[in-house]
């Protein structure tokens, strides 16, 4: 049931970020979109076991590259690696604030967006630094804009995974 509502949150999402989003509801800023996937793929690494937080990594990831521009596997790759940092890592921070939650966003959001950057600007031999830490830097506050939404939207379909203490 979790891998049908993932794949149709993923089509759902690629559909607005592509056709609605950027339109209708002002979320192109000067060509710059808030990432939908990324706050998703959090959310799921922060409360699943290190696989499947893989997988949903792979699902989000591969919804991106289908929609985008972007070399195929590009951002799969980053959201694969983003989960399992952040699902290796989540025994040592989180405890199910939101505010932990944006954080690891915000992390997650400043190195998807720097490593895209960089691969893209390396493979097209053009990248103009100004331009490029301005893209980063407001396509991340645009992510962590939205990063609440699924927080809440999700949370009744992923309750969180208590930890047992071994102290």
């Amino acid at each position: 049931m979790l891998w049908v509502i993932l794949v149709a949150t993923a089509l759902f999402i690629a559909i607005l970020e592509t056709t609605t989003f950027p339109c209708n509801l002002g979320g192109n800023l000067l060509g710059i979109k808030p990432d939908l996937f990324l706050p998703i793929t959090v959310f799921c690494a922060l409360r699943l076991e290190l696989l499947q937080a893989s997988l949903v990594g792979l699902v989000m990831g591969l919804a991106r590259d289908l929609f985008s521009n972007d070399p195929v596997g590009l951002h799969s790759s980053f959201f694969v690696g983003i989960a399992l940092i952040v699902g290796l890592l989540k025994d040592k921070f989180y405890n199910d604030p939101i505010l932990v939650q944006l954080l690891v966003v915000l992390l997650a959001s400043l190195i998807h967006r720097g490593g895209c950057a960089i691969v893209i600007g390396l493979t097209y031999h053009s990248i103009d630094p100004l331009s490029v830490l301005w893209k980063v830097f407001m396509g991340t506050l645009l992510t962590l804009a939205v990063a609440p939404v699924p927080y809440f939207l999700l949370k009744k379909f992923l309750p969180p995974v208590r930890w047992k203490d071994v102290s």
